[in-house]
């Protein structure tokens, strides 16, 4: 970096493909266009223990596989939307819980300015058992880092 130039503003978008997460990674795109920041996305593949698990390996596996092809069109096609746009977008894929996932990557990369997550939609009765993976970050994120969070519109 040279010696006046001010550091890039690193937004982080976790995305799943899903409609609203589109909308999010378009609001990060958008934004970083206009401040000169760049956009960090995060895709997580689902992976949990199956209690079957010899039984279920194979299926498993190949579904992981499947999801993680996935998860790579959905970041390849960020970053093609943030060449066309003049924004840089670095891409991640992991596997594990998506909220813990996504709190390790925070984690580890504290310098984040601003994160953008799009709400995914549960019945009433996964929200009550479960809690979203968007109220888990927002109850977390503040214990990591101290950066905005901004949730978009479903």
């Amino acid at each position: 970096m040279a010696v006046n130039e001010k550091p890039r503003m690193r937004i982080l978008v976790p995305t799943d493909g899903s409609v609203a997460a589109r909308k999010a990674e378009g609001y990060a795109l958008k934004l970083a266009r206009m401040i000169g920041g760049r956009v960090m996305t995060l895709h997580v593949v689902e992976h949990r223990e199956d209690p079957l698990r010899r039984l279920w390996l194979r299926v498993r596996n190949e579904l992981l596989e499947h999801a993680q092809s996935d998860g790579v069109d959905i970041t390849e096609e960020l970053k093609e939307l943030g060449r066309k746009e003049g924004v840089e977008v670095e891409g991640v894929i992991r596997r594990g819980h998506p909220s813990e996932e996504i709190l390790r990557y925070i984690s580890e990369n504290r310098d984040i300015d601003l994160i953008i997550i799009a709400p995914r939609k549960m019945g009433l009765l996964s929200r009550l058992l479960l809690g979203s993976t968007t109220e888990r970050l927002v109850r977390e994120i503040g214990k990591l880092v101290s950066c905005p969070v901004l949730i978009t519109p479903s």
